[in-house]
């Protein structure tokens, strides 16, 4: 009995200190690595990317701009080296991992999985980034319409177009769309050209509606033409495309919902139906 309650003490003081170890990690030590990862990025000698580096050789170059693209990054020219960090990632967590269970088992035979397991974990991790990319094109486009709209607002109202960015920035919500512009703002503090940090702003949101919008303010300040009416065109244009996808939607969802019903509902709501008939059946004699 003695013996159990030591043992029990003993373990009760493991999770203590391991769960106080955890809390002044994360209260202490994590911001400081954060702040060491953000301001050391690129800086000294990286595992994970010189690993992808060697990877990103093999791959080609169709698979390469699929990649980049589904990359989420700020700056275009992240994408590659995100992507290479990725795969450099993944195949050395997998390594690792088929190591330990390598010295586990006793068998060497597990290293031949190690390309199917990085390439497995690499896909994962892509894809999340593609959903992280996914999610902020939707939060944009949610936005556009609105931005659109207080832009043409502000151009109408006698404000020139870097004034009009920097007055609708500040009164829209949270999101990326926000830093984006601010981004922009700042490069135009900093003394870059309107037309490349325009270009630019679109570059980094990946939408066609920002790209129609820089082509119409390069446009209209060429010929001199009316910025506010484009605008409210061009938003008119964005709620009208939204509406027509969110009905394409709509419409997707019966047949998207034709593979669970065949597969998991159907089938039970038959074995249900059928099996007191069965066990009748089967029970009744002959």
């Amino acid at each position: 009995m003695w013996l159990w309650v030591f043992l029990i003490s003993v373990m009760l003081c493991v999770w203590g200190s391991c769960f106080w170890g955890l809390q002044k990690f994360s209260t202490h030590w994590w911001p400081k690595i954060k702040v060491y990862r953000h301001t050391n990025h690129d800086s000294g000698f990286n595992l994970s990317a010189v690993l992808g580096r060697g990877v990103w050789r093999f791959v080609p170059w169709q698979w390469r701009t699929r990649l980049q693209g589904w990359v989420f990054a700020l700056e275009a020219s992240q994408s590659e080296a995100l992507a290479q960090r990725l795969l450099g990632k993944s195949l050395l967590c997998s390594g690792l991992l088929l190591g330990v269970l390598s010295y586990v088992y006793q068998s060497l035979w597990l290293w031949l999985w190690w390309p199917v397991v990085g390439l497995a974990s690499a896909a994962v991790l892509i894809l999340k980034r593609y959903r992280l990319l996914q999610q902020h094109l939707h939060t944009q486009r949610c936005q556009v319409a609105f931005f659109l709209d207080l832009l043409g607002l502000a151009v109408e109202s006698g404000l020139g177009v870097s004034a009009a960015l920097q007055q609708t920035t500040a009164v829209l919500p949270d999101g990326f769309l926000k830093d984006n512009l601010y981004r922009t703002l700042s490069s135009l503090q900093a003394g870059q050209s309107r037309e490349q940090s325009l270009r630019d702003m679109a570059e980094r949101s990946r939408l066609p509606e920002l790209h129609r919008l820089v082509s119409a303010i390069e446009h209209s300040v060429q010929t001199g033409s009316s910025l506010g009416a484009v605008l409210r065109a061009q938003a008119e244009q964005c709620r009208s495309e939204r509406f027509l996808q969110a009905e394409k939607k709509a419409m997707e969802a019966p047949v998207k919902m034709l593979l669970p019903m065949v597969s998991c509902i159907f089938p039970c709501t038959f074995l249900v139906l059928l099996y007191p008939i069965v066990h009748q059946v089967l029970q009744a004699p002959w």
